[in-house]
Order: C-alpha cells, then structure tokens, then sequence
C-alpha cells in the first residue's frame, strides 16, 4: 500500500503518489536548494521530501493504523503525542 511506504519513508514512495502529495501542499521537496541550517532529525522530514507540516505525517499514521481516513484533530494529537 503506497501510504504507508509514505509513511515508512516518504522518499521511497511511488513518485505519482509523491506528485499528488506535492500538488495539495502535503509535502514538499526539501533537497532542491542549499541548506541554511541541518534538517530536523524526524520521521516527517527526510533526505529528498517532507510532510509540509508534521500534522500531516501524523494524521497520515493514524489513518493508516486504523484502516479508515476518518480521524479527528484530537486522534492526531493523542498519536504525536504517544510518539
């Protein structure tokens, strides 16, 4: 399933699931310029692209672990913080 090699690795999913990501402003391509500053050691950001903000990464998770893409702000919050 390709949310969860999303979720696994963003880097790795199928580059039309990636497109679509990109295309609705849920992640974004970090490896095009030149850094500024290290990149945050999270599960959200990787080498090449990450989640636009880590809400999306989690939501992504709890949707994933529950089968069902029906999850409310407080699903997400209660899985960052058990994270």
């Amino acid at each position: 399933m390709e949310v969860e090699r999303a979720v696994d690795n963003i880097d790795v999913a199928h580059v039309h699931f990636k497109t679509a990501m990109l295309r609705h402003n849920v992640a974004v391509y970090v490896a095009g310029g030149v850094p500024i500053s290290e990149l945050p050691r999270e599960d959200w950001v990787r080498e090449y692209y990450a989640y636009q903000m880590p809400a999306f990464y989690h939501a992504l998770k709890v949707a994933l672990a529950r089968r069902s893409p029906y999850v409310t702000p407080d699903d997400v919050i209660g899985e960052a913080e058990s994270s």
